[in-house]
């Protein structure tokens, strides 16, 4: 961490020298929050302490307000007279008065600001983002690790901000990205937060995650139970197979999902399981595609599919709710033990 800081620090200085400001004339943002309250947007930005000689407090936070997000980050630097450095900036925490709001103004700002980093991750939490960053224990490695925490646990699913935006922009699918919670000074990942439009709309829970996850992404480190036979396994080498089309003003889609199993308590004989693990792999996939389409959500990307197979029909489509929730699905599992 000391070597992360050292590195920020050194490319700030080196930025420095092109307009004079010294490192400690200037605010180098690490992460920041959105609330909204009173018809005002609430920011809270945390930055690295340049003043503090004994290193003891690493980041400080500074909180904005104002009637749109432009006026709040302003009002940030007029507290204390230091120019704001948005190139390092790592992530944006939306608290759940914004979402309820709406992000679409949010996000043109940080489109629109050249300094703003596209890469920087998206995250929602269920409470308030100042709440959460303003806490004395929580620190911004922290949240960077709960938005990568998908290696590790398997249950989360953050999108950097240009594909989150991206997503929400398309009218034919539904964004959605980390969930993350709060209890006292500790903070947790919880599942994903889907939105309509630009509007948080309901949230996934670990498994119905994971289940997105099995099917759009690439999960390395998950650790998936049997209920039944108390036993619980990892996946490697997955793959997926997604095929999509339009048949009889109706979307189809045919979902395949195959990969090799470790089991991790020992088993005797454990090609007994395999159907299983196959039949607890199509639940989750099952359940989490049912999920979504009964609310007219795509965050499968299914839409996209059916436009790189057939532009003419996707363009056709106004309602794409009601497409989604008649939308018919299958999903094979197909496992083999290691």
């Amino acid at each position: 961490m000391k070597k992360l800081l050292s590195l920020i620090m050194m490319t700030a200085l080196l930025f420095s020298g092109c307009n004079g400001k010294e490192l400690n004339q200037k605010m180098i943002v690490l992460g920041m929050g959105i609330d909204f309250s009173e018809e005002n947007y609430l920011v809270t930005a945390v930055y690295i302490n340049t003043e503090s000689a004994d290193g003891k407090e690493k980041y400080q936070t500074k909180f904005g307000r104002g009637k749109t997000i432009t006026q709040a980050v302003n009002n940030i630097a007029t507290q204390n007279g230091l120019e704001v450095m948005y190139s390092h900036m790592s992530f944006i925490l939306f608290g759940k008065t914004v979402c309820q709001h709406g992000l679409n103004d949010t996000l043109q700002f940080f489109s629109g600001y050249y300094q703003c980093r596209p890469s920087a991750d998206i995250l929602v939490c269920n409470h308030s983002a100042k709440n959460i960053l303003a806490a004395k224990k929580i620190t911004p490695e922290q949240i960077n690790r709960l938005a990568q925490s998908h290696t590790v646990t398997g249950v989360n699913r953050t999108l950097p901000f240009y594909r989150f935006y991206a997503d929400i922009l398309n009218p034919s699918v539904s964004a959605c990205t980390s969930l993350i919670t709060q209890k006292n000074d500790d903070v947790n990942s919880q599942g994903v937060a889907v939105f309509h439009d630009d509007t948080f709309a309901y949230s996934l829970n670990d498994e119905e995650t994971l289940g997105l996850l099995l099917v759009s992404e690439n999960p390395s480190s998950e650790v998936i139970p049997i209920t039944e036979s108390h036993k619980s396994f990892s996946l490697s080498d997955k793959k997926t197979d997604f095929s999509v089309w339009w048949e009889n003003n109706t979307l189809y889609c045919d979902v395949t999902v195959s990969a090799t199993v470790s089991f991790y308590e020992y088993e005797e004989n454990p090609q007994l399981l395999e159907k299983s693990v196959e039949k607890k792999l199509q639940k989750l996939v099952q359940n989490t595609l049912k999920k979504s389409l009964q609310h007219g959500d795509d965050i499968f990307y299914l839409t996209k599919k059916l436009r790189q197979k057939n532009k003419q029909v996707y363009y056709s489509i106004k309602d794409w709710q009601s497409v989604l929730k008649d939308t018919v699905f299958t999903v094979h599992c197909h496992v083999s033990v290691r």
